[in-house]
């Protein structure tokens, strides 16, 4: 088959599976749409491999391919198609998002099996997954903002998916009231692109750059705007409220939306828009300030968190802002290598959670956990492996990945080297929350669960703790015991979480710093035309020196959470620093007052003036003067009238005789 067929199967099996399942929900059993969701993305995945090889066996100046279905609007200058532009970048991000969705869908399989709203939860999951392929795959602005439409609306069902939970519908409003912000930047920032380039096209709008003014003010706003939708949806600073609220979704949600989708797509925006970039560097320097203050603030959250979901949720957060800061500064490959990993540890970190809170029967309390690492030795052992490539540990994937975008971000020798500074010490924080998490879930006394599933019994409702008020919450699922929600008794999960492991440990060796470059390679036609591409390259004395940075403050980050939280068993050390650090660590706890703020600056006012223009401005002026005014004026001519109307006949001829003169003496006079 041709490139052009694998780009379209990539995109259209994911709809087919949504479409299938929605259709056949009263015929087939409910377990058959798990397999059939699982297998429409395998084949997604499957269409993907093909469209690599495809690819691979055109020359580099051939590899932008241009495949248009549908002349939607070719009028006027808008040339809206449906197209898809198949390119390394386009196949780099439809192997990753297919290849990480298949693995969540199987380890669903098993981890939904008594839910309620089975067949909904895999109808809405391939959704969700066929939005994203759209997103990455578009050729055009048009479909891209649809596809980025479609991956809000899809988030918001499935974070909301336990909607008898009010927790989780408010979760979903939140998230997709944030993300129409972002679609609302998106849009304006495409109409500023458009304006000067005259095309929604990619290709013709990325040669219509260059003719463009460095930092021309129209360029600057545009770019900025394409920022606001990249914030929004990868949630960064400050538009990342919503995302540790979207842990009320389902596990497999959680990873779904934070290994390789929804989140990632920031960075795919500003990768894909890299000529606009380098022709506005005020708008790329803001996107590399704001994901490295991103990746602080996150670190600094997860330091506290005791939720066991939102620690990961907060690290999420913390290296997407990562990736935001290298491909802000040019570091395209690295940024995008990063993701590739990321999608690997942070999918198997969020399955070991769901495990260990389905053995819990829904607690997530870090404060409530440990000593399940003899209990649940195949989860231990995933979690150690997401740890160990999340903290950066060599030879582990992450360790590479992020180790490259502080070089190359390094490398540009001016300001940008505050920002690698920070970022070393962000990672230096991600090895104590990330092994703090681990070390209080696996290590120390085991709790009731652990000792439990030590002697082969599990017995426990599943139930949900609302980590705000301490209540336990219905979550409409139906499992009467967690006995096929943990690893070590599903082998759907075992599979999905063993492949996800071999790649946290073997997904960095293709990108090996001075070593290896095939991804590199790999995207070279994508980014042929950057300048960044082409001269921003670390020397090996600074390559060199990162890595070995890198490695001494993950183990030291490693070693530090080690004698807080286990060689110190009474947590002596942990409770006189934070009663040192009261205000420090309540600052943190609090978020830094994001969310205070939002309320305070955006929520309330929006409020109070919607209670105005409600109770003010619609009562008194639009019901009063401009409904009201008319009927009053109407009821009152008509009492006139009324009045007039006594039914006695010498009225009538009295009014006659009146207008009878008053008619004569008007003639009269107009005569004279």
């Amino acid at each position: 088959m041709s490139l052009e067929t694998f780009g379209w199967l990539v995109l259209l099996c994911p709809l087919a599976g949504t479409l299938l399942i929605a259709f056949t929900s009263q015929v087939l059993p409910s377990k058959a749409h798990g397999y059939l969701g699982t297998v429409a993305i395998a084949l997604s995945f499957a269409s993907a491999i093909g469209a690599l090889l495809a690819l691979q066996d055109l020359g580099d100046e051939e590899r932008q391919v241009v495949t248009v279905a549908w002349d939607y609007a070719s009028t006027v200058g808008v040339d809206a198609q449906l197209s898809l532009l198949l390119d390394p970048l386009a196949v780099f991000m439809s192997l990753v998002v297919s290849g990480v969705s298949t693995l969540i869908h199987l380890y669903a399989v098993a981890y939904m099996a008594s839910d309620r709203g089975y067949t909904r939860f895999f109808a809405y999951l391939n959704f969700f997954v066929f939005s994203m392929l759209l997103l990455v795959l578009a050729g055009n602005f048009f479909f891209l903002i649809v596809g980025w439409a479609f991956v809000g609306a899809a988030s918001y069902l499935l974070i909301s998916f336990w909607y008898r939970r009010t927790t989780a519908t408010a979760a979903g409003i939140k998230a997709f009231v944030i993300n129409v912000v972002g679609d609302v930047g998106l849009v304006l920032g495409t109409y500023f692109l458009f304006k000067h380039t005259g095309s929604l096209d990619f290709l013709r709008a990325f040669e219509g750059a260059g003719e463009l003014g460095r930092n021309d003010g129209d360029l600057v706003a545009g770019c900025l705007l394409l920022l606001v939708g990249a914030f929004a949806k990868s949630a960064q600073v400050p538009l990342h409220t919503w995302l540790p609220d979207a842990m009320e979704g389902p596990t497999p949600v959680s990873a779904l939306i934070h290994a390789a989708t929804m989140v990632t797509a920031g960075v795919y925006l500003i990768a894909r828009m890299h000529p606009f970039f380098e022709q506005a560097p005020i708008a790329a320097d803001v996107g590399a300030i704001i994901g490295c203050l991103t990746l602080v603030v996150a670190a600094t959250i997860a330091l506290v968190v005791t939720d066991l979901k939102r620690v990961i949720a907060y690290s999420t957060m913390s290296q997407i802002g990562y990736m935001v800061m290298g491909v802000s500064s040019g570091a395209y490959v690295a940024g995008l290598f990063h993701l590739m990993t990321h999608a690997f540890f942070k999918a198997l970190l969020f399955m070991a959670a769901g495990s260990v809170i389905a053995a819990m029967a829904g607690n997530q309390n870090l404060d409530r956990m440990g000593g399940f690492r003899k209990a649940m030795p195949f989860t231990f052992g995933c979690m150690a492996i997401g740890g160990l490539a999340l903290a950066g540990v060599p030879p582990f994937a992450g360790f590479f990945s992020k180790d490259e975008i502080l070089a190359y971000v390094a490398a540009r020798e001016d300001w940008h080297v505050v920002l690698a500074v920070l970022g070393f010490a962000g990672s230096f924080l991600t090895a104590v929350y990330t092994w703090r998490m681990i070390f209080r879930a696996f290590f120390g006394p085991p709790v009731e669960p652990a000792r439990e599933l030590e002697h082969g019994h599990l017995h426990h409702a599943p139930e949900h703790t609302n980590p705000a008020s301490g209540e336990v919450e219905d979550t409409d699922v139906g499992f009467p015991g967690p006995d096929h929600h943990i690893a070590e008794r599903s082998w759907s999960m075992k599979v999905a979480m063993g492949l996800l492991a071999v790649g946290a440990v073997v997904g960095g060796f293709l990108q090996i710093p001075k070593v290896s470059h095939v991804l590199e390679s790999f995207l070279e036609p994508s980014f042929a035309e950057s300048r960044y591409f082409e001269e921003l390259h670390p020397s090996d004395g600074l390559t060199y020196a990162g890595l070995a940075i890198g490695a001494l403050l993950a183990v030291g980050g490693i070693a530090l959470a080690y004698a807080l939280w286990v060689k110190d068993a009474d947590r002596r050390r942990v409770s006189t620093l934070r009663a040192r650090l009261a205000g420090v660590h309540a600052f943190f706890a609090r978020k830094w007052y994001f969310d205070e703020l939002i309320d305070a600056v955006v929520v309330r006012p929006f409020a109070w003036f919607g209670r105005f223009a409600r109770d003010v401005f619609e009562r008194a002026v639009v019901n009063g003067v401009f409904v009201g005014g008319p009927s009053v004026a109407v009821r009152a001519g008509s009492a006139a009238v009324r009045a007039v109307q006594s039914g006695f006949l010498r009225y009538y001829a009295a009014l006659l005789l009146l207008g009878v003169t008053a008619l004569s003496l008007y003639f009269l006079l107009s005569a004279s």
